[in-house]
């Protein structure tokens, strides 16, 4: 994983092209319970949205450095600071059906 020059706060996947439908399946088949709200969207209004509920991605080093994986509005996975954002825990309907919408 590399963070960009720019922020260094998001970083994307370093996985090849070919790889990375296989590891977002992986990936989305071991955390389809986990969710995020975001509380702040500054110097990212283009790739997050305050108050919108986000899947989060487990990532054991990027949570090491206060990080947090999460499929944003581009629909690719980047590393946020967990400050912008706080894990909720959500009711099974709600959650099937964040599952089927993304």
């Amino acid at each position: 994983m590399r963070q960009t020059a720019s922020a260094k706060e998001t970083s994307r996947s370093s996985t090849s092209s070919t790889n990375r439908a296989a590891l977002k399946v992986a990936r989305r088949s071991r955390n389809e319970d986990a969710f995020a709200v975001c509380l702040d969207n500054a110097d990212y209004l283009a790739s997050l949205e305050a108050g919108k509920i986000y899947r989060v991605l487990v990532d054991e080093k990027a949570q090491a450095r206060g990080m947090i994986r999460i499929l944003d509005e581009s629909g690719e996975d980047y590393l946020y600071s967990e400050r912008r954002f706080i894990r909720v825990a959500l009711s099974k309907p709600l959650k099937a059906a964040l599952t089927l919408a993304g």
